[in-house]
């Protein structure tokens, strides 16, 4: 009879046990995202390798995960908290572009799909070809 009455309190303390813990596990839920996407040049749809790209919390704009675009120019960010983002491109000779993004319940990934950036060249091609309009623009 001791050997039963042990087997219960057993089996009671780890159900007890198993129960204590569930709440932990369903906080381990994941609450993070996944962005991807891939940078291309608007005028030539070539790759843009090497670049850096980031997400900026838009509340504080701070820092939030940083990716460096692999040699096809694609790039992900994985375990984004859940939130509303800037997502910034830093490519010298581009112009910047900063698509807001939100990760949340629903939403866990963001595929940004192609992301074509436009280079400063072709905006000053266009204003060399007015010399009048460079001339205000160096005044």
């Amino acid at each position: 009879m001791k050997t039963s009455f042990f087997v219960r309190a057993l089996a009671f303390f780890s159900l007890l046990l198993l129960l204590a813990a569930s709440p932990s596990l369903v906080a381990q839920s994941p609450a993070h995202g996944t962005l991807t996407g891939k940078l291309l040049d608007a005028d030539t749809q070539e790759p843009i390798p090497n670049a850096h790209v980031v997400l900026l919390r838009t509340s504080d704009n701070s820092l939030i995960s940083s990716a460096t675009t692999r040699a096809d120019g694609s790039f992900r960010m994985a375990r984004v908290p859940f939130g509303q983002y800037s997502f910034r491109t830093t490519v010298l000779g581009y112009h910047p572009n900063q698509p807001r993004v939100r990760f949340d319940a629903r939403q866990t990934t963001v595929a940004l799909g192609n992301v074509a950036l436009l280079p400063l060249g072709s905006q000053l091609a266009s204003v060399l070809k007015t010399p009048r309009l460079l001339l205000s623009v160096l005044q």
